[in-house]
């Protein structure tokens, strides 16, 4: 049996990896290629950002770049596959800045699934409910109040667009200082199948793959 997926599928999927890795300026072409160049608009970036500067400079300092990628599979089963996308950047100042990303693809359509796709319409109050309390778990003491008293920027937790599935349940995660300061990281919360089942939408791959888990 010819388990692989349609061409248009694969050529899509191929699409959105590009794009999540690269951006949306880069064509596709031979992997090799495709890094060259994406190496080479970094030290351009790099030129012509700090030209200016550095010529004012009499005694030759550098001013320091760097940046790491990388992309990796969470998930791939139920025609679901979630990628990781991890980025790092430092451009000068205090420290560099970490982000990850994710997509969530369908491999039956080779679609992202958004977080409209896969919520029901006005999940959305619910799920701060739900992912409030978990990071107050995560981080509260006896003595602290809400999410203020530990530091955070906010006392409730909206469900942002930044998030992943896997085999267990969905988890969110937010940017550095999104939500609170550098040195909470990038603040997370997974939700299980379980506390989330009647807020996914019926008739999508996450919905079926979520009433999976629960059999």
């Amino acid at each position: 049996e010819n388990n692989a997926l349609p061409t248009p599928v694969l050529d899509s999927v191929r699409h959105i990896i590009i794009k999540g890795f690269f951006g949306d300026n880069f064509s596709q072409d031979s992997p090799t290629k495709m890094l060259n160049n994406f190496e080479k608009e970094f030290y351009n970036n790099y030129k012509s950002s700090n030209l200016e500067e550095y010529q004012k400079m009499k005694n030759g300092q550098s001013f320091s770049w760097s940046s790491m990628n990388s992309m990796s599979v969470l998930f791939n089963s139920s025609y679901l596959l979630c990628l990781e996308y991890q980025r790092y950047a430092f451009t000068g100042g205090a420290h560099g800045i970490t982000n990850n990303a994710y997509d969530i693809i369908g491999l039956k359509t080779g679609i992202v699934l958004t977080y409209s796709d896969i919520f029901t319409k006005g999940a959305d109050s619910a799920l701060s409910a739900l992912l409030t309390n978990k990071m107050l778990d995560k981080y509260k003491t006896k003595d602290e109040a809400g999410l203020k008293e530990l530091g955070f920027f906010i006392d409730k937790v909206n469900p942002n667009q930044n998030i992943y599935v896997t085999g267990n349940g969905i988890g969110f995660k937010y940017a550095s200082y999104e939500i609170a300061p550098y040195s909470y990281g990038l603040p997370e919360v997974f939700l299980r199948f379980d506390e989330v089942k009647d807020l996914i939408r019926p008739g999508t791959p996450v919905f079926q793959l979520s009433r999976q888990k629960q059999q």
